[in-house]
């Protein structure tokens, strides 16, 4: 088999056009990606998997990953991901980690892949999936609209390639088209995660640490106003009982299926508790307790961990993009309207009442961006 050998260029697009076609044809190509060099096969056509088997001396035992260009394409084969899922996607990827999730749905693409392509990428139902930090390649997702089985460019058990000679080496006229990305920037495979509803299991460790992933896993929503003692207190209260409810789980175990919810004032005194009034309606009425809640002190390390802020006025949004440069693309208005939420008297029930059922209102029409979704 004759082999060719392009380079790829960010100006020209005829690398991205010769894959496409190759591998609409049934043909194997071997690609770069910022971990190491790998093969890639379209994964809707049963013969090029089997080549890629063939090609690799792979045991039919051993499944390959899919190459998605983003996690909107993984959810169609993976409907209803967990949360722990999309929040590593959200902040990971594109980059070097591959999550594995179940693809039994009814709803899932999977099922109208050829029975031979479906035992090579979910012989148990669950799917591995990568979106790679490449240009090169991305741009080959996109333009073909569909993920490809993608596997390290090595014989199996042989070590990585990490540049297309190598590559070449170790495949000769197996492939009949390489793409020359240059030398890959990691030189280690991706690290490869199996996600359960409410549990991250390391299968193997590579480029991203374990530590990097499950601080990803965890997305913080951080409620601020002046003193967190009523408004923000109240907030992240009512905000975890709504996760919970969503995501039926209980307040306690919030951060198992990948939620953090904080509060913090402005100009607050750190390890005052809640004020009575919040605390006896929420606990009265909204089963929520804030009996062991106490105030902390807006901070650059808040601010920076927070993957979502809301503040309770226009002024307060003010103070503490000012305060806090570099967060105003995730700080935000609790009220939709645009309109604030005022501090009340605390001492006045109905007034304070009447705070905590629009406060609830406003996160529950907010749930789904605080969610992610």
């Amino acid at each position: 088999m004759d082999t060719l050998v392009l380079t790829n260029s960010p100006e020209d697009s005829s690398a991205v056009c010769a894959c496409v076609s190759a591998l609409r044809q049934g043909k194997l190509v071997v690609v770069p990606t910022e971990t190491v060099y790998g093969i890639a096969a379209l994964v809707s056509n049963a013969d090029a998997v089997a080549e890629l088997y063939r090609c690799k001396g792979r045991p039919q035992n051993r499944p390959f990953a899919l190459a998605a260009p983003n996690f909107h394409a993984v959810e169609t084969f993976a409907p209803n991901p967990p949360h722990l899922a999309r929040n590593v996607a959200r902040k990971l990827w594109p980059g070097s980690v591959t999550l594995i999730l179940d693809a039994n749905d009814p709803a899932s693409r999977i099922r109208t892949l050829p029975p031979e392509s479906r035992l090579a990428i979910a012989p148990q139902g669950a799917v591995g999936f990568r979106c790679p930090q490449n240009a090169f390649l991305l741009d080959l997702l996109t333009a073909l609209g569909e993920p490809i089985a993608l596997t390290s460019a090595n014989l199996s058990g042989a070590p990585d390639s990490l540049d297309v000679e190598t590559a070449r080496e170790a495949l000769g006229d197996r492939v009949p088209l390489f793409i020359d990305g240059g030398p890959a920037k990691i030189g280690k495979p991706s690290t490869v995660v199996l996600v359960k509803k409410n549990e991250l299991n390391f299968l193997r460790y590579g480029a991203l640490s374990e530590e990097t992933i499950r601080a990803a896993a965890i997305r913080t929503i951080l409620f601020i106003c002046s003193g967190n003692t009523v408004r923000s207190a109240c907030a992240e209260g009512l905000a975890k009982r709504a996760l919970a409810e969503r995501t039926a789980t209980s307040i306690d175990r919030l951060e198992t299926v990948g939620f953090r919810v904080l509060s913090a004032g402005l100009d607050a005194f750190p390890g005052d508790e809640a004020a009575h009034s919040i605390v006896d309606i929420l606990q009265s009425e909204y089963d929520v307790s804030l009996r062991n809640f106490r105030s902390r002190s807006a901070s650059h390390y808040l601010v920076d961990e927070a993957d979502l802020i809301y503040v309770m006025t226009r002024e307060q949004l003010d103070r503490t993009t000012r305060l806090f440069p570099g967060i105003e693309g995730k700080t935000q208005l609790l009220r939709t309207d645009g309109y604030d939420l005022e501090a009340p008297d605390a001492n006045a029930t109905e007034i304070c009442r009447a705070l905590v059922r629009q406060i609830d209102v406003m996160i529950r029409a907010r749930l789904d961006d605080i969610m992610g979704k």
